[in-house]
């Protein structure tokens, strides 16, 4: 859709706020505590209406007013979005998480890492960018970039259990960039470059890290991490 085919910028916050919250089906009230907190229920419910309406003119502006709207389907106490004539990124990289779980519980390493590559290959960056003041799209937001780095901690290890280390690498390298923070990853770096005799590269992986826990939380690497260094040091010899 196209900027001129919205009727305002409410009907768009209506149905941004519906895939956050799951298409399928969500609370009216939770739709109206999420777009209108502030209001008083009877005149959230009026604008929840008013632009409900609205929302379903700008995707369908041939809508026939008897038979209702295809996309967006309502009854008494919830609102969601058609599964079948809509497909949502949001739900699909779910769908492929569960699938790749199924699979890595039932022992098939290499379907897992198909279905959660699937799943990572829909996440194309922060949910609702653009919404940098809605509560609800930023929690939305965290809970997906938290999950992206949990899956690309799994791909990491089936990769290392397949013995397809460079992909294992190139693993880890996205997962610190999604969360620089998270020492383990830089931990699980280190060591790989270590077995593959790369020394100077885990000693950067180890500056590397040292410098994102003073930037990021004013403190130093863990003794796990100085260990590993120590190590590569050791293996190096005198400088």
């Amino acid at each position: 859709m196209n900027e001129k085919d919205w009727d305002r910028d409410q009907p768009r916050q209506l149905l941004k706020a519906i895939v956050a919250h799951g298409a399928p089906r969500v609370p009216k009230e939770t739709l109206m505590d999420a777009l209108w907190p502030e209001e008083r229920p009877d005149s959230a419910g009026k604008n929840f209406k008013t632009t409900l309406q609205r929302l379903r003119r700008s995707l369908e502006p041939w809508m026939d007013g008897e038979f209702g709207s295809s996309y967006v389907h309502v009854d008494d106490h919830s609102v969601g979005l058609d599964p079948e004539l809509c497909e949502v990124d949001l739900d699909l990289f779910f769908s492929f998480v569960r699938k790749g779980e199924e699979y890595q519980k039932a022992g098939d390493p290499k379907a897992a890492l198909t279905a959660y590559n699937q799943a990572l290959d829909l996440y194309k960056g922060d949910f609702l960018p653009e919404e940098v003041y809605a509560p609800w799209a930023d929690m939305k937001r965290e809970q997906m970039r938290q999950k992206c780095v949990e899956i690309l901690a799994r791909v990491c290890k089936l990769y290392e259990t397949l013995g397809a280390v460079r992909k294992a690498i190139e693993g880890y390298r996205k997962a610190i960039e999604m969360d620089p923070l998270m020492e383990e990853f830089y931990q699980k770096l280190m060591t790989l470059y270590f077995n593959r005799g790369m020394l100077n590269d885990a000693l950067r992986v180890y500056e590397e890290c040292k410098k994102a826990l003073r930037s990021g939380l004013k403190t130093t690497p863990d003794p796990v991490t100085i260990a590993l260094y120590s190590k590569v040091r050791e293996k190096l010899g005198p400088a």
